[in-house]
């Protein structure tokens, strides 16, 4: 399985900061803007973990991908600003963070996911 990441976030800005955050924490990253790239992407089978905002513009949201990441037996954690919303998604199972999230909680929770960054810690 792959280690590579895909972060999916619709504003440019906070996925560009991002990406070079965790790129220079030593993780493979890919990011786009949008839901229903994202959902082409991960159909395509080339990642070892997502992480994607709640609320994207167009058709597909944070949840959807959620469900496909799922389908796909990937980890997934889900970033949003409401309070009440990461509520909801820990009471469903998901792993979930308040916006905006920290670097090291990100790091963290890719350390503990990634096939061979838990592979590492456990050998």
């Amino acid at each position: 399985m792959s280690n590579t990441v895909l972060f999916v976030d619709d504003m440019p800005d906070m996925g560009a900061l991002i990406v070079d955050i965790l790129q220079c924490e030593g993780f493979a990253v890919d990011w786009c803007g949008s839901g229903a790239d994202a959902a082409a992407r991960l159909a395509e089978g080339r990642y070892g973990a997502l992480v994607t905002d709640l609320v994207l513009g167009g058709c597909t949201d944070g949840r959807a991908l959620a469900g496909l990441a799922r389908e796909l037996s990937l980890p997934v954690l889900i970033v949003s600003g409401d309070a009440e919303a990461i509520e909801d998604l820990r009471a469903d199972g998901f792993d979930a963070a308040i916006k905006p999230v920290g670097v090291e909680l990100l790091a963290d929770w890719l350390r503990r996911h990634l096939p061979a960054r838990r592979a590492a810690a456990n050998g």
